[in-house]
């Protein structure tokens, strides 16, 4: 079976036998894989019920609640909680990025075993709208919003990936205010943006509390 490859702007989007890979000139293939590297470890190691992201969105106890991440980039955060047994709808606005989750959320579901209790659906499209569609049809507790910032993390990998996420999609929103407003009308319980340590608050607006950890926070909105 031969390799399928789409070009776009100077990037190149390759289908392989395993999977789509997302090719840059002078670097290596970029892809999203929930069952091995980092991610497959935090999902066999998934315990971490009083870290920071498990407390910021409110688990506790055998509560989960129902969360849509509206800018799900690359899906990490987003996988750590379905891992935690929170059922999430991941909403991203860019078409490459989208259907790199999407390959990624294939591979991980044709695993029976590795995605028991998994509770992931993926959404492109404008974050406003699809927010609005979404809850509609679910009441969701929690919308969580991470916009883009360059990451602390030493590791060559994590500064490809996050690079090629500000190319794609910019560094924020452009509609950021916009979206908090929106999602602090629409999340029943709560809304957490993700910020880093020393950042302004999202679109200046105040939250009613923080949890910080040594690089970044977690801003609470809480209705």
């Amino acid at each position: 079976m031969q390799n399928t490859s789409r070009q776009t702007k100077n990037y190149t989007l390759v289908q392989t036998d395993t999977r789509l890979e997302l090719h840059q000139p002078n670097s290596g293939p970029i892809y999203i894989d929930f069952l091995a590297g980092r991610l497959a470890y935090r999902r066999k190691h998934s315990n971490g019920k009083h870290q920071a992201l498990a407390r910021a969105v409110g688990i506790k106890g055998r509560y989960r609640p129902q969360i849509i991440d509206a800018t799900a980039g690359l899906g990490r955060d987003a996988f750590m909680l379905a891992c935690l047994g929170c059922p999430i709808v991941l909403i991203e606005r860019h078409p490459i990025i989208a259907a790199l989750l999407a390959d990624g959320l294939q591979r991980l579901y044709a695993d029976h075993e590795a995605s028991q209790g998994i509770n992931m659906q993926l959404l492109n499209g404008d974050a406003s709208e699809q927010l609005i569609n979404a809850t509609k049809q679910t009441p969701t507790d929690v919308i969580y919003l991470d916009p883009m910032f360059p990451s602390r993390q030493k590791s060559a990998l994590v500064k490809k990936e996050m690079q090629l996420l500000h190319t794609l999609a910019g560094s924020e929103p452009s509609d950021v205010t916009e979206l908090l407003t929106l999602s602090r009308q629409l999340a029943q319980k709560r809304v957490v943006v993700k910020r880093p340590k020393s950042a302004d608050y999202l679109a200046k607006a105040k939250p009613t509390t923080s949890i910080k950890t040594a690089s970044y926070r977690f801003d609470l909105y809480i209705n």
